[in-house]
């Protein structure tokens, strides 16, 4: 295996996905709370929001462990295009729109606590800010804490972008040769990832 370096951004990313964790539990109490005091059908859809709080903040927790646990080599950090970007900015305003709606006017505060949440938690990840993939000894870790091991991976490749200085084209293929997952990472080091899924025994496809 290649000698371990500082991975850029894991620490970062387990610290958030714990941060959120905690909010989320946090919201799920205020969530019961506020139901319990709407009563009716308002209020059971209150509650029924509050276990959603609860799964996610369990769901990251979850991933938090993982990846403090994990010891990266190298991490992706992938790059949307512009309709991608353009979407989660969208998502993110109409959910800060919608949480500053409920607390103000509709007086459901913990509601609205949850869309602002939902909002502040996607946007390090879907603006790119954090990594979405680790590569450790044992294959790879999303940002959900979902592992896939080396042995459920065929093959790989890693190759610039013609035009695109400084950008390369991560494509992972499972066993079952489905289509492969693809990622455009900006500002990697493409050597680093290279290395340590080579070290995987992954097999690498070349042009």
């Amino acid at each position: 295996m290649p000698p371990r370096q500082p991975v850029r951004g894991h620490s970062a990313a387990a610290l958030t996905l714990g941060v959120a964790a905690a909010f989320f539990f946090l919201c799920a109490a205020w969530l019961v709370s506020e139901g319990q005091r709407l009563g009716g059908r308002a209020g059971q859809a209150e509650q029924a929001v509050g276990a959603a709080s609860l799964a996610l903040g369990l769901l990251a927790g979850v991933a938090c462990a993982r990846w403090g646990l994990c010891r990266p080599r190298a991490a992706v950090h992938p790059r949307l295009g512009l309709g991608g970007y353009v979407g989660v900015l969208a998502t993110c305003f109409a959910l800060t729109l919608t949480a500053g709606h409920l607390w103000s006017a509709q007086g459901r505060p913990a509601l609205g606590a949850f869309a602002a949440l939902v909002a502040c938690a996607g946007l390090p990840f879907g603006f790119s800010l954090l990594p979405w993939l680790v590569v450790d000894e044992r294959g790879l870790l999303d940002a959900l804490g979902r592992r896939i091991p080396a042995a459920a991976l065929s093959r790989y490749a890693l190759q610039p972008v013609l035009g695109a200085p400084g950008r390369h084209n991560l494509r992972l293929w499972t066993r079952d040769e489905q289509r492969p997952v693809g990622l455009v990472l900006v500002g990697v080091e493409p050597e680093a990832i290279a290395a340590s899924l080579d070290a995987l025994g992954i097999p690498r496809l070349s042009r």
